[in-house]
């Protein structure tokens, strides 16, 4: 947080407070004006452990770990920050400008590492109901259906390029397949649609807002804009380990990161900004910065390298069992088998031609006998891990 001060103090209001001993302890409080959110954890009289919560922060905190995990995991991504609301400014200050005052380290101001949260004295919930629903206190950063991108150049104006605006809609579009691929590698699928509402006049604004078919959501997956939130987060402090970046975390957010590098050196290009909200809340920004053009490039490397290398085997498999699901306009089935489970994937171009056209039939709850190729993709170091079904051909 770049401030050196809280503003706006009468605007907080405390949503959680999991420790209470004639004040709050342990808090977490909403800015009504604002929208943000802010973690409190009492100190001294009129001190506390401060910082500004991300989306992957309030996951984070709901995650069921410990007090002191939270706050060693706050402190060690250089986000946590002590507020003196003693002084006439609420004052934010850094935890080394703390510490030179005080004769402690970091560690003894933090709580035993076998205390948890365990109550919600404003919602009176126990943690473990509180996990169950903790998102629906967060409408800004969880379960998030509208997204507004906003698109500034060096004149503020309401007049664009086309390219400008195609490569910012193109750039959306790719996040949001980005998310539909990371259900569909868990075999969930979804008939979630991205549309663009009509835009209006003044600052130059995109209104993005994802939609269902007109018969519902078949499949039951709905698709949100959350993963793009936590990866605005993400590009603020990519997770690194003792050798650098987790190369892990980088493939599964492949995807995101490709399409986000190459729309940054868009946005580098045409001197422009893009801001993204959700109702009026900024949820993240690209913009010209020597931190994130240096993280994209090397992120974008990294995933390149474990690109090189592919080995794919494939088997074939006869399955056995009854027809979940079989979406002719989507090229999607499940079958429940008898002897792998569920398994999920798409038709064999020509088969799908004739499922299309008629020619062959499939039959929802009933049993199949099917051929299916089962397709394995694995990088040289077993990063990337893709597995593919095809269904080659079929009795019913």
């Amino acid at each position: 947080m770049s401030t050196d001060r809280l503003t706006n103090v009468s605007d907080l209001k405390s949503i959680f407070v999991f420790d209470y001993y004639d004040f709050p302890l342990f808090f977490i409080s909403k800015n009504t004006s604002t929208k943000k959110y802010y973690f409190f954890y009492f100190i001294d009289t009129e001190v506390y452990f401060f910082k500004e919560l991300t989306r992957l922060d309030i996951s984070l905190i709901f995650n069921g770990i410990s007090i002191r995990n939270i706050l060693q995991h706050f402190y060690d991504d250089g986000s946590l920050k002590i507020i003196n609301f003693k002084s006439a400014n609420n004052k934010v200050i850094e935890i080394r400008d703390f510490l030179i005052n005080h004769d402690e380290a970091i560690e003894e101001l933090f709580p035993e590492n076998n205390e948890f949260i365990e109550y919600d004295e404003i919602n009176n919930l126990s943690f473990e109901e509180l996990r169950l629903s903790f998102e629906n206190y967060f409408p800004e950063l969880f379960n998030v259906k509208d997204i507004t991108l906003r698109l500034i150049d060096k004149e503020n104006s309401n007049q664009l390029s086309a390219d400008s605006v195609l490569t910012s809609i193109e750039y959306v579009k790719n996040i949001f397949n980005g998310i539909k691929s990371m259900l569909q590698d868990k075999n969930k699928f979804t008939d979630t649609n991205l549309d663009i509402a009509a835009f209006s006049r003044g600052s130059f604004k995109i209104d993005f807002t994802l939609s269902e078919e007109d018969q519902g959501n078949i499949f039951g997956n709905e698709v949100y804009f959350d993963e793009m939130i936590s990866f605005m987060d993400f590009l603020d402090n990519p997770p690194k380990n003792e050798i650098g970046f987790d190369t892990s975390e980088l493939i599964y957010k492949k995807e995101f990161i490709l399409a986000t590098n190459d729309y940054y050196k868009f946005l580098e290009e045409e001197n422009l900004v893009a801001e993204f909200y959700n109702k009026d809340v900024e949820i993240g920004v690209l913009k010209e910065s020597s931190n994130l053009s240096k993280n994209l490039s090397e992120m974008t490397r990294i995933i390149r390298e474990e690109e090189k290398v592919i080995i794919r085997e494939e088997e074939y498999l006869n399955i056995k069992g009854e027809v979940l699901s079989a979406n002719k306009s989507r090229n999607h089935f499940k079958i429940a088998s008898d002897k792998y489970g569920d398994v999920s994937g798409i038709f064999e171009k020509e088969l799908f031609k004739d499922i299309k056209a008629s020619v062959k039939q499939i039959t929802v709850s009933k049993r199949i006998s099917a051929r299916v190729n089962k397709i394995v993709e694995n990088n040289s170091t077993n990063t990337i891990n893709k597995v593919t079904y095809i269904l080659m051909d079929f009795d019913q």
